[in-house]
């Protein structure tokens, strides 16, 4: 109480920190069989070679998610697809029409851009 909503983004910041922190200290690691689950199910990028090497030993065909780049360019442009998900309603409430157009022609083009290089390209 008191304090700006700025002041306070800090303190709040760092005691979420703490705590995430704390529980992944104090909570045991979850087993391998449930990591290779994970693994093998999301294929995801980043620090898993322990386990893709697990993986690979019972399973030598399994190859790993090799597309960082475009799954990198695909959440960028998600980024900007979903802010126009937010700022168009509310152009149109406070009667922008200039701007709801841009944002009509950003949600057009990145959903196109999203159809095109996620969506036709997600495997099974």
């Amino acid at each position: 109480p008191g304090w700006s909503a700025l002041n306070a983004f800090p303190v709040l910041l760092a005691m979420a920190l703490a705590g995430s922190i704390i529980a992944c200290l104090l909570t045991p690691a979850e087993s391998d069989e449930v990591l290779k689950k994970f693994y093998t199910d999301v294929r995801p990028w980043g620090f898993w070679r322990p386990i893709h090497k697990k993986v690979v030993a019972e399973d030598p065909d399994f190859q790993g998610n090799h597309s960082f780049g475009r799954d990198l360019f695909n959440v960028i442009v998600g980024m900007a697809w979903q802010m126009t998900l937010v700022v168009m309603p509310i152009y149109l409430v406070i009667k922008e029409y200039v701007p709801l157009l841009v944002g009509v022609l950003i949600f057009t083009v990145t959903s196109f851009i999203l159809k095109k290089n996620w969506l036709d390209k997600l495997e099974d």
